[in-house]
């Protein structure tokens, strides 16, 4: 399981995916401010659980993809 972030966005309906893939709540949410605090029609997010693999990590430097080289790391 993995947290993905769900953007809402000006003039639509539903909300709006991309394919990063959290290992936890809390880095799903700090993306998803953080993308809030540079989008101009972003008008709010939600958290949502997926089936997915987790893909990335959000830590103090940003995004950091997860591969077979770079795995994620408990801190």
């Amino acid at each position: 399981m993995s947290y993905k972030a769900a953007i809402k966005v000006t003039g639509e309906t539903g909300l709006s995916y991309n394919a990063l893939r959290f290992a936890t709540p809390e880095e799903a949410t700090a993306y998803a401010k953080n993308l809030f605090s540079r989008w101009m029609l972003m008008t709010g997010f939600e958290v949502e659980t997926s089936e997915d693999a987790v893909n990335y990590v959000w830590g103090n430097n940003g995004l950091t993809a997860v591969t077979a080289t770079n795995p994620p790391i408990s801190i």
